[in-house]
């Protein structure tokens, strides 16, 4: 038996040919309908809202906007310092919205490892979101194994260039890779 006090579960719909009635999709409750609603527009308006805040107790919206509500439901977890950075842990509804949205974005983007966003707010102006998958490999870690491929190409080359000189059939050839060395190490 249903308390009076609580509301029809979700989901709600649009029922009656006037397209105004709210209802279950089983159709009548009780004697009736939930509600017969002045517009169509206010009706669909009335659906849209109750189903978006299924589970979520009344009492938590009553007197709240979605954004009031949203933000009241962060929790601080722990902060510290640690190597020099701040570290915050929070957890909440606006957390889960906001790592659904950025994981929305890393899988339609097709990123594999790290991906920025770039924002813009109306008192800071534009700023830029990286996003990192944990244990990813990060631009400065791509970098870094570039670097370690091109020094060893260069010695190889160095090596290379040192035994060569002595051939002339291929002094055109070493004269190019000395020169792409040279350049490669910045001189």
């Amino acid at each position: 038996m249903k308390i009076m006090s609580e509301h029809e579960k979700e989901p709600w719909i649009l029922g009656g040919c006037s397209g105004r009635m709210i209802t279950t999709p089983d159709g009548y409750v009780g004697d009736g309908f939930i509600a017969d609603v002045d517009t169509k527009a206010n009706a669909r308006r009335i659906v849209a809202s109750v189903n978006a805040c299924a589970g979520i107790p009344t009492e938590k919206l009553e007197g709240k906007t979605i954004a009031e509500y949203v933000s009241g439901e962060a929790y601080l977890r722990g902060m510290g310092i640690n190597n020099g950075s701040l570290e915050i842990d929070i957890n909440g509804l606006p957390c889960s919205i906001l790592a659904a949205s950025f994981a929305g974005q890393f899988v339609g983007s097709g990123a594999v490892n790290f991906l920025t966003i770039d924002m813009h707010h109306k008192s800071i102006g534009e700023f830029t979101i990286t996003m990192q998958r944990s244990g990813g490999t990060t631009s400065a870690d791509k970098l870094k194994v570039l670097k370690n491929q091109r020094d060893d190409l260069l010695s190889a080359l160095e090596k290379c260039v040192d035994k060569g000189s002595h051939w002339t059939i291929y002094s055109d050839l070493v004269q190019e890779v000395s020169q792409a060395i040279s350049n490669a190490r910045g001189g």
